[in-house]
């Protein structure tokens, strides 16, 4: 059995992640949070075979890819350790699971899937599963709502289901659009009702992005944070300081969630994910915000409880209730995640 007929069936057979790949090497997997070894290896042969699958013209070193292997489909990360070519593949859900599936917190459901306005932001390190999270959002709104929805993505990963013809605008970084920035400007032009940003990462795509929902569009967007309190902070601080305190007065007016998302295994198989969510409006927030004490948002999201605010400890809680963790991860992920 070649290569790729070996990765088609271990994909199929297990619930992994992740995928090491290094010509010369024995493949790698990640499952339930473990490093795993496979039982076959990769070659130059099979590099050059995935480097056409990839559509470049030749191994790039940090270079993102959405790849189809067989009948999955992986985002693909190339890059080069001491010289020699290597590859992350992470394994993309053949359909987008619903927000439920996911465990996403309901009120953070019901604001996604309602408003007319404003942004919503999932942070977490990566592979915390945001964009599934994104995804499993924006599909569930477009199955209910006549909207054009705007996707800018690095790369382009799940298929969307449109029920209306040009329903979703797909952009790929580096392919449809340059950045991320000069996309979402070209975005305001192209009579949007949602856009979806795949990470804000620095303060022209923040700064339009806020623009953007003043404007009366809703902004779905990642941000590589790990705390409520830090991803507002991060969100602040890469706007730019003469627009600083006009931002500072209008944020809490269009920011309607933040929630960090992490993923731990679950006694179920696989991972099960966890968030800490912050509901806008909230004015302990925005005090909070205008005095940058970010360290207190424990008590704000304590506090917060009643209109959908959590910390990490009340979705492990909630998980080891309804059976997903035991208390052991539980015990362990509370002493990392406060």
């Amino acid at each position: 059995m070649d290569f790729f007929a070996n990765l088609e069936a271990l994909c199929s057979q297990t619930k992994l992640s992740d995928i090491f790949l290094q010509p010369g090497e024995q493949v790698a997997y990640v499952l339930n949070n473990r490093l795993q070894s496979a039982a076959f290896a990769f070659t130059e042969t099979d590099a050059n075979e995935l480097i056409k699958l990839s559509g470049l013209p030749q191994w790039k070193v940090d270079e993102d890819r959405a790849v189809v292997i067989g009948p999955h489909r992986f985002r693909t990360n190339f890059l080069q350790e001491r010289g020699r070519p290597k590859a992350v593949l992470r394994l993309l859900p053949k359909s987008i699971p619903s927000p439920q599936d996911l465990r996403i917190p309901a009120k953070v459901i019901e604001t996604a899937l309602t408003s007319s306005s404003g942004i919503i932001v999932f942070s977490g390190p990566t592979g915390s599963g945001k964009s599934t999270s994104l995804a499993a959002l924006i599909q569930a709104r477009a199955n209910k709502r006549d909207e054009h929805v705007i996707t800018l993505e690095d790369p382009i990963e799940y298929d969307f289901t449109a029920r209306i013809p040009q329903q979703f605008t797909r952009r790929e970084i580096g392919f449809d659009t340059p950045s991320f920035s000069v996309g979402l400007r070209s975005a305001l032009r192209e009579r949007p009702h949602v856009i979806m940003i795949g990470e804000i990462r620095d303060s022209e795509t923040a700064s339009i992005a806020i623009e953007a929902a003043l404007k009366g569009h809703v902004i779905f967007a990642t941000m590589h944070t790990g705390r409520v309190g830090l991803s507002l902070e991060t969100l602040l601080s890469s706007v730019p300081a003469d627009d600083y305190k006009k931002v500072l007065k209008i944020l809490p007016r269009v920011l309607r969630t933040i929630v960090c998302q992490q993923l731990v295994p679950s006694i179920r198989g696989g991972v099960v994910g966890v968030h800490e969510v912050l509901m806008m409006p909230s004015s302990e927030a925005e005090a909070s915000s205008k005095s940058a004490k970010f360290d207190a948002f424990d008590g704000i999201l304590e506090t917060g409880l009643s209109t959908g605010s959590r910390l990490f400890r009340h979705s492990l809680a909630e998980a080891f209730q309804q059976g997903f963790i035991d208390s052991a991860t539980k015990n362990q992920y509370e002493a990392t995640l406060q």
